[in-house]
């Protein structure tokens, strides 16, 4: 029983599987681009369409019910060199039982 503690506490047993941050990484860098241009925000959406997007180590729970994850992120834009990036996703689940993220 003490692992099963150990594991819910680290969101392995109860926290969103390795896919579903992935899936939702995805979803928030095609939603959130970081630029009001158009054309820019298309160019980003297609990258994080075809990112390469790995989650990285275990999440945390810093807050009530979100779980703090962080994932690699691998783009190679159009003659230009692959870039990596690790970025953060905090993920929860909404009211319809589903994970989302959380802003």
């Amino acid at each position: 029983m003490a692992i099963a503690f150990t594991l819910a506490g680290c969101g392995a047993i109860s926290g969103p599987s390795d896919k579903e941050i992935e899936d939702l990484a995805r979803q928030e860098m095609i939603r959130n681009p970081g630029t009001d241009d158009p054309a820019q925000s298309a160019a980003m959406a297609a990258a994080a369409r075809d990112a390469t997007i790995s989650k990285k180590g275990m999440c945390n729970t810093a807050k009530p019910d979100v779980y703090a994850c962080m994932v690699d992120v691998t783009i190679k834009p159009p003659n230009a060199s692959e870039t990596t990036r690790t970025m953060v996703v905090e993920v929860g689940k909404g009211a319809d039982g589903k994970w989302k993220v959380v802003e």
